[in-house]
């Protein structure tokens, strides 16, 4: 249960905007082919409606699509299933988006939120170097690394006075 717990809602409300960074735009112009299943699903991943998200994002990952859009869906997929605390299907998804994408921080930032979320710390925080290492500017990704490692001393004192009782 703590691990759970771990996820905070900080944490779920950074994942809300994870496809775009402050100030970037919500929806771009696309000339040629669209997927509007994977655009309808990021608009209700960023509004924290995860299970339609999650659904809406399925349903355009169905469809053929580019790799760099397949990586990018595979990432909000997993942020859909962090928000949804099914941490074990958002690790699969995130590591399918890297395996098309090595350098996507938002996946390792996605994936992050998941490992935290299975308690293990150690891994998030491997993740949130490797995509600070990619984009060091990511706002995102330095608000994770603060959750990560705010939490740590939380944990310990839950810890602490669960045995001292």
């Amino acid at each position: 249960m703590l691990a759970i717990a771990a996820v905070s809602a900080a944490w779920l409300l950074s994942l809300r905007s994870a496809c775009a960074e402050p100030g970037e735009p919500v929806s771009k112009t696309v000339i040629g082919q669209t997927n509007p299943e994977l655009a309808d699903g990021a608009v209700a991943l960023r509004f924290g409606d995860y299970e339609r998200g999650v659904e809406l994002t399925l349903a355009g990952l169905a469809r053929p699509t580019q790799p760099r859009d397949r990586s990018a869906g595979l990432a909000n997929l997993c942020a859909g299933y962090v928000g949804l605390r099914q941490f074990d299907l958002a690790l699969v998804r995130c590591s399918q988006a890297l395996e098309i994408d090595s350098n996507n921080w938002r996946a390792l930032n996605n994936r992050a939120a998941a490992w935290l979320g299975l308690g293990n710390r150690a891994a998030a925080l491997a993740d949130l170097r490797k995509g600070l290492s990619i984009n060091p500017d990511a706002i995102m990704l330095q608000r994770s690394l603060e959750i990560v490692l705010r939490e740590q001393p939380r944990r310990e004192l839950r810890e602490r006075r669960v045995v001292e009782s």
